[in-house]
């Protein structure tokens, strides 16, 4: 069950009074919808909110002037944009498996340093169960595509060159990615392809 606006001001009282910081100039409310920031837990939540801005904190050596909570995207990973005052971005991200948390982490660290196009990973928890990653803005590839998915396949010259683009770069991926790769720190397991 989420929470509106008013909710939200009600955790920040409590986390203020818990911590002694000051979140009622964040923007919770995100384009006035319901967040699910705090769903069934709502100490567990306050609890990962908290290693998550204290990461932030210690990375960025000050508060974010806002955090908005984005869509998720396939896992019960969490993902915060978190702005600086001034007005630069990263993405927070929330886990609830450390394992997963730590494939991602894992694997972006070797694809950044074998120079393919992946967020950065920039800061991580001692528990990896928060870490911080570049933040690469706001519109999926399937955004990005949608006008020529939803005209039947008929895409325009942008989209085309677009997904040009993406199908040229998965070669690297699957090449030079896998080059150093050490397949056990893959999640759920290192190999699909075994009997």
């Amino acid at each position: 069950m989420g929470i509106g606006c008013r909710e939200v001001a009600d955790f920040s009282y409590i986390f203020q009074k818990k911590e002694k910081k000051q979140l009622k100039n964040y923007d919770f409310c995100h384009n006035s919808s319901l967040l699910s920031l705090f769903s069934i837990n709502f100490a567990a939540n306050i609890e990962r909110m908290e290693r998550l801005l204290n990461l932030y904190e210690h990375w960025a050596g000050e508060q974010p002037a806002n955090i908005a909570k984005m869509e998720g995207a396939g896992s019960n990973r969490e993902y915060y944009r978190i702005t600086a005052i001034d007005g630069s971005t990263v993405v927070g991200v929330v886990g609830t498996s450390r394992d997963e948390n730590h494939a991602f982490i894992y694997l972006s660290n070797h694809f950044t340093s074998r120079k393919l196009p992946v967020p950065k990973v920039i800061a991580v928890s001692d528990d990896q169960m928060c870490y911080l990653q570049t933040d690469l803005g706001s519109t999926s590839l399937f955004d990005a595509i949608a006008g020529g998915r939803n005209a039947g396949g008929r895409y325009t010259l942008s989209e085309k060159e677009l997904l040009v683009r993406t199908i040229r770069e998965l070669p690297n991926i699957q090449i030079r990615g896998a080059r150093g790769l050490d397949f056990a720190n893959c999640y759920p397991q290192a190999e699909f392809d075994t009997n």
